[in-house]
């Protein structure tokens, strides 16, 4: 989802000694002690709520908009939207930052880059179900249905029972049909949760027709949910009737073999696809869950990765980060580690991406040990400008690779800094017609993991 705020990303120059050094005249960044936030420092938070010291000016958006408003909003202001979202991402910070925390430890990732990504994608808000490119994103990660149903499919008794998920009749199911996998594309599609924005949207507009997307809330989608499964029957038979002409279009296809349900499973199938979607539709905004949900996400394009990436730029012995944060991770990883970064970049614009950077890497003879943001960023540029590469990218994965990883790299960047310098061509509305990227630029600094 584009970002409409900038409450975090600074356009100073500042750069301070401690994480920098010079090398032949070149600024050689210290990974190890990278200029990261924290967690307390990134995420929009209410002054009264006391989270952390305005020492780095934190507050001064908060601050503003406080000041301007007096905590009430106006729809017909002009900047409402951009009030809305910050005024919301500061809402239960307390609760967001501990379960960043929390799950950031539990999949061994720096809380900065699952920080990063989050408000990227939702400036922090806890959205509901938006259109988003056909993608159907929903809550603080933007996640849709698949990526749900990946990440409740496999969390804890516990959680299934918080959330309510149909655990027996995906049991039942694949018992029968052992070769579907009911989180995959080829089973459920993003657009199976639109009966349940449509209702939200109707309830939505019903005064006001020109109400904004973006203020649709989970409570307007459900409370009460009167989209039956009868009601949702012809987009949830929509996939097999797709696996249908598939065989007839490709008879000896074995994917659309092996996906379709037979027969006597069909109406069992498309009761599933209803059954997950309405999970999704009552769960998906509330950050308690949204936050482990794209934590995990990230997490299994992560662990795709090559080793050679996930075993680099960890702190050694008892090194650790020298900033003091809320809380001391218990990932090893540097806090703008380029695995994590990277997971974050092919969640946006596809593993597509990955051949091109891995080119550039391989073309200026830099191990992942010497990537940092700045090297990345080039990288995704150079893919960017590889005809045979960006060609199998599409337009809006061309955008999202643009403008993302950088965003994200700024949003946990300390204010006064500047790690990714702006990009004149870079345009985070992935909605209109973008100029060629940057080429990379040929005397970039090279990021050093020295004094681990």
């Amino acid at each position: 989802m584009k970002m409409t705020y900038q409450s975090i990303a600074s356009t100073g120059v500042l750069l301070i000694a401690s994480t920098l050094a010079q090398a032949n005249g070149v600024s050689t960044l210290n990974l190890s002690n990278s200029p990261a936030r924290c967690v307390e420092e990134a995420v929009p938070s209410f002054p009264s709520d006391g989270l952390v010291s305005d020492e780095y000016g934190n507050h001064e958006d908060i601050k503003d908009l406080l000041e301007r408003t007096s905590g009430v909003l106006n729809e017909k202001d002009k900047e409402f939207e951009t009030d809305w979202l910050l005024m919301n991402a500061a809402t239960d910070a307390k609760s967001k930052i501990s379960i960043i925390y929390e799950s950031a430890n539990k999949y061994n990732m720096p809380p900065q880059v699952l920080t990063g990504a989050l408000i990227q994608e939702s400036s922090m808000a806890d959205l509901s179900i938006s259109e988003d490119f056909g993608n159907w994103s929903c809550g603080i990660g933007q996640l849709n249905v698949q990526e749900w149903c990946e990440w409740a499919n496999q969390e804890s008794t516990a959680v299934k029972s918080r959330i309510q998920w149909p655990s027996k009749e995906i049991a039942k199911y694949v018992y029968n049909n052992p070769q579907i996998d009911v989180c995959s594309g080829y089973f459920i599609r993003a657009e199976h949760v639109k009966p349940f924005y449509s209702q939200g949207m109707q309830r939505l507009r019903a005064e006001n027709p020109k109400r904004a997307e973006f203020l649709l809330s989970q409570k307007l989608i459900t409370e009460p949910n009167t989209i039956s499964y009868q009601d949702a029957t012809p987009m949830m038979k929509w996939v097999s009737s797709e696996q249908f002409h598939c065989k007839r279009r490709n008879r000896f296809n074995d994917e659309c073999l092996k996906i379709s349900p037979s027969k006597s499973s069909e109406e069992a199938a498309a009761y599933l696809r209803y059954l997950i979607s309405k999970n999704f539709a009552e769960n998906c905004s509330n950050h308690e869950f949204g936050i482990p949900a794209k934590a995990f996400s990230l997490k299994l394009i992560f662990d795709a990765l090559p080793d050679s990436i996930k075993d680099s730029q960890r702190y050694t012995g008892t090194a650790s980060y020298q900033r003091k944060c809320m809380q001391t991770p218990k990932s090893r990883y540097f806090p703008m580690h380029v695995g994590w970064l990277l997971a974050d970049a092919v969640y946006n614009a596809g593993e597509e991406i990955l051949p091109g950077i891995y080119k550039y890497w391989k073309k200026k003879k830099l191990s992942p040990e010497q990537v940092g943001p700045i090297q990345l960023v080039d990288s995704i540029n150079f893919t960017l400008n590889e005809k045979k590469i960006a060609k199998h990218l599409t337009p809006i994965a061309k955008c999202e690779a643009r403008f993302h990883i950088r965003n994200v790299i700024r949003h946990i960047t300390l204010p006064g800094q500047v790690l990714i310098p702006d990009d004149p061509n870079e345009s985070d509305d992935c909605t209109q017609p973008t100029a060629k990227p940057a080429k990379p630029a040929t005397d970039a600094p090279t990021d050093s993991s020295a004094d681990q």
